[in-house]
Order: structure tokens, then C-alpha cells, then sequence
């Protein structure tokens, strides 16, 4: 894990926790409070701004966002062939439309579907954007997954 990330858990910590409130500090307090260096807060405040966690109020001040502004985003990768929801098998097809409807309203899902050729893409672009929670119906050969390194990528970024 990049420092920049441990630093953004680290500020989300402390706004869940109500420790930080209203606003970010300035860029030089959070580097002093962190032990780190300006580029690291830059870093993680850009991600920060990314998943709507905070926004910018003005040009040097970072407002924090509620938590009923916020968006989660959460990505539905599907590769199988053909559309999900025309699957043969009621049962996997119920599965997958359990989980999805059941996806809380805080979040939006978004479907994603397409040939293996695909695939490769659909992950580099999701671990580019940063996401919240991934639902993944994976191409398979056999028991190895195709694009593990993506997955456990993506997985790293939590």
C-alpha cells in the first residue's frame, strides 16, 4: 500500500470518527499530523475528491462531504457469455439479481459486460477510477481466473 492511500484511510478514519469536521485542515497541518510529506496529502486528497468524500468549498479550503451526498460506487463485472440475465440456470440467475437488488441505496452499481477481450479494459479503467466494492462474474479457463493480477489489484486498493 502507497503512503498516499495509508493517509487517505487514515483522514477517512478521523471523519467517520468525527474528529475532523466541517473542513480539511490545511495541507501543511495534515502533513505535519501524519508524518508525511505535502505530496502525499495532495495524493490522498485527490482521491478523496474522487470518491466524494470531500469537496472544494474554494480554492484552498476542502469541505468535508455528508455521508448522504456521497455516492459509492460499486462496479457489476459480468463476463460471461451473453447477457447475465438470460442465463439458462433460474438459480444462478436469481442469485446474481439478489445481490444486485440488494445493493443499498447509497450506492450505484454499474454493469459492465463483455467479451474476455473486454475484461482487461473494464479492470484497468476500474482500478484508474478507484471503486467502492466490485461485484465480479470472472472469465474463466479451467480454475484460473484470467486477469488475476487485475483483480488482486484491485483488491489491494481496497
Amino acid at each position: 500500500m502507497k503512503e498516499y492511500e495509508k493517509i487517505e484511510r487514515l483522514i477517512i478514519a478521523e471523519i467517520e470518527n468525527k474528529h475532523i469536521q466541517g473542513f480539511l485542515p490545511s495541507e501543511r497541518k495534515l502533513a505535519l499530523r501524519y508524518s508525511t510529506s505535502r505530496i502525499n496529502i495532495k495524493q490522498a486528497i485527490k482521491r478523496l475528491l474522487g470518491r466524494e468524500i470531500v469537496y472544494s468549498a474554494s480554492p484552498r479550503r476542502i469541505a468535508i462531504s455528508k455521508p448522504s451526498e456521497r455516492t459509492k460506487k460499486i462496479a457489476f463485472v459480468s463476463f460471461l457469455k451473453g447477457d447475465w440475465q438470460n442465463i439458462q440456470s433460474p438459480i444462478f440467475r436469481d442469485s446474481i439479481k439478489s445481490v444486485i437488488d440488494n445493493v443499498p441505496d447509497a450506492y450505484e452499481c454499474k454493469y459492465y459486460g463483455g467479451t474476455i477481450e473486454d475484461e482487461a479494459n473494464v479492470l484497468k479503467q476500474l482500478i484508474a477510477d478507484g471503486i467502492d466494492g466490485i461485484i465480479s462474474i470472472p472469465h474463466a479457463i479451467g480454475y484460473y481466473l484470467n486477469n488475476i493480477e487485475l483483480y488482486s489489484e484491485l483488491q489491494r486498493n481496497d
